[in-house]
């Protein structure tokens, strides 16, 4: 949860992943990007989109954090978590998700509570350090 949260905060892309490669979680806060237009010229843009992409400009100058800023969470799984392979081979499949921030919050927020839930139902921590001692 940790890593999700301090994403909402984050001005560039970090990725969650464990020491064996088989899966990686990587968060892209677009919304912080600087517009880099590149090769692309913007030839012509109806009035109330100007309208529209100016005031949400000046919003996010004002309030920086908005609901409708914008997260790509990728989810890469390796083959090796497929039937008959027997390493890791950095190929696999990957899910994109382009999700806003209100939509992220209420995902973290979901997943604590799923999170507490089976602490409770599963976990044995007679100190209550937050650490989950989980048994058969």
């Amino acid at each position: 949860m940790v890593f999700f949260k301090e994403m909402l905060d984050a001005t560039k892309s970090d990725y969650l992943q464990p020491i064996d490669p088989d899966i990686r979680i990587t968060i892209d806060p677009i919304h912080v990007f600087p517009e880099d237009r590149g090769k692309h010229i913007l030839i012509y843009e109806a009035d109330h989109i100007k309208k529209e992409r100016q005031e949400r400009q000046q919003r996010k100058r004002e309030l920086g954090k908005l609901p409708d800023d914008l997260f790509k969470i990728s989810f890469f799984l390796d083959t090796y978590n497929f039937s008959e392979c027997w390493g890791y081979s950095s190929d696999g499949i990957t899910f994109t998700f382009l999700v806003t921030r209100a939509e992220l919050e209420i995902f973290i927020d979901t997943l604590e509570q799923e999170r507490q839930i089976i602490v409770d139902k599963f976990a044995y921590n007679p100190e209550g350090d937050g650490l989950a001692d989980f048994h058969r």
